[in-house]
């Protein structure tokens, strides 16, 4: 999960990984050309 924490890093999405208090990783069915899906909440 590195490289996708990175990249919301590099995007300005968040600032840093610290602000990461929860993540839950599902296996699902292999696309072939690839696919990563990132939703993110805010925690209140």
């Amino acid at each position: 999960m590195k490289a996708p924490i990175d990249a919301l890093c590099h995007g300005g999405l968040i600032i840093d990984d610290a602000q990461i208090d929860v993540l839950h990783i599902e296996r699902k069915e292999i696309v072939k050309s690839g696919k990563l899906i990132i939703n993110i909440w805010q925690i209140e």
